[in-house]
């Protein structure tokens, strides 16, 4: 009977030492899943880090286009209302960047009234590869023949249908 029992042990010791070898070995990662799971981790990351920078671009593109556009509208304005009286320049801020305008008379036999269009080029440096870009606005307005545009628009003759004036 006493060597029934230490067989019954010896067996005993084995399942459970079985058991717990089986325990150990599903409770842990092997090399493999953990070298997996660090390259589906850097991916991401690195998936992540390209639509930051790509964000950061198309925001810095987005800004200087709408500085592009108020600066030229400012511009634009300022030669329209008659504050800026010269018709080409530097403007103040971005000593680069150069505008010029263009008056055209557009007043007909049929409008009757001076009908002026005044466009505005705005050149910029675009960025260190390009070699600069341009911006143009345009406007039409209604101006009596004492506004300054006028004598940069030609005469205005409406009997012979100029559409065509500039500088």
């Amino acid at each position: 009977m006493n060597r029934t029992n230490e067989n019954r042990e010896t067996t005993s010791k084995r399942e459970n030492a079985s058991r717990r070898g089986k325990a150990a070995r599903v409770a842990g990662f092997t090399l493999i899943e953990l070298v997996l799971a660090v390259g589906l981790m850097g991916g991401a990351f690195m998936s992540l880090l390209f639509l930051r920078t790509s964000a950061i671009s198309q925001a810095s593109k987005y800004n200087l286009d709408r500085k592009i556009q108020r600066v030229a509208q400012e511009k634009l304005d300022e030669v329209v209302f008659g504050v800026e009286e010269a018709t080409s320049g530097t403007i103040e801020d971005e000593p680069t960047w150069q505008w010029e305008v263009e008056v055209f008379s557009l007043a007909t036999v049929e409008t009757l009234y001076p009908l002026l269009e005044c466009s505005l080029t705005l050149s910029y440096p675009a960025d260190e590869s390009d070699d600069g870009s341009e911006y143009i606005l345009a406007t039409r307005f209604f101006a009596d023949e004492s506004h300054p545009l006028h004598e940069y628009a030609g005469t205005g003759d409406l009997d012979s249908n100029n559409t065509t004036g500039g500088f």
